[in-house]
C-alpha cells in the first residue's frame, strides 16, 4: 500500500474564502451581478414593497448565497449597495420600515442597531413579548 504523501491545498484557507476576500470581489464590481439577481426575483406589491420571490428561510426572511460559500440575506445585501451597511458586520441591522420580511426595497429598508430594531417593533406593536430574548433589561430599555 503507497504511502500518501501530505499535499498543502493551494489556498491558504482551504476552500471557503474568508469575509473580507469576499468583500473585496464584490467592492471591485463584483456586487453587480447579484444585484441583478435580486432585481430579476422581485415582484412589485401596490403597497410599495418590491417582494423577494427566491429562497426564503422558515422565518420567512430571504436568502442569497455570495461566491457559493456564503449566505447573505438579501434585504442586507441591497443595505449594503444602498446604504454602506458591512454585510458580515453583525452589530447593525437591515431594519424594514415596511414590516415585511422579504421587502427588498432600498426605501423600505434602514440601518440601525439590534436595539433601534427592538425599539421600532414595539413602537409598532409588533412585539408583545418580554422576557423572550432580554428579560427585564429589555423591557426598561423600552420603556425609558
Amino acid at each position: 500500500m503507497a504511502r500518501r504523501l501530505y499535499r498543502p491545498s493551494a489556498k491558504p484557507y482551504g476552500r471557503k474564502p474568508p469575509d473580507t476576500e469576499i468583500l473585496a470581489r464584490l467592492n471591485s464590481g463584483g456586487y453587480k451581478r447579484y444585484l441583478q439577481r435580486i432585481l430579476q426575483n422581485i415582484e412589485f406589491s401596490n403597497s410599495g414593497c418590491w417582494l423577494w420571490k427566491g429562497y426564503t428561510n422558515e422565518n420567512g426572511y430571504g436568502q442569497l448565497n455570495l461566491y457559493h460559500y456564503r449566505k447573505v440575506r438579501p434585504h442586507r445585501f441591497i443595505a449594503y449597495c444602498f446604504h454602506g451597511l458591512n454585510l458580515f458586520d453583525l452589530a447593525l441591522d437591515a431594519c424594514h420600515s415596511c414590516d415585511v420580511r422579504h421587502c427588498v426595497n432600498p426605501f423600505h429598508i434602514w440601518v440601525g442597531t439590534r436595539s433601534d430594531n427592538f425599539k421600532d417593533a414595539v413602537a409598532k406593536g409588533r412585539w408583545h413579548g418580554g422576557s423572550y430574548l432580554f428579560g427585564n433589561y429589555y423591557n426598561d430599555l423600552v420603556k425609558s
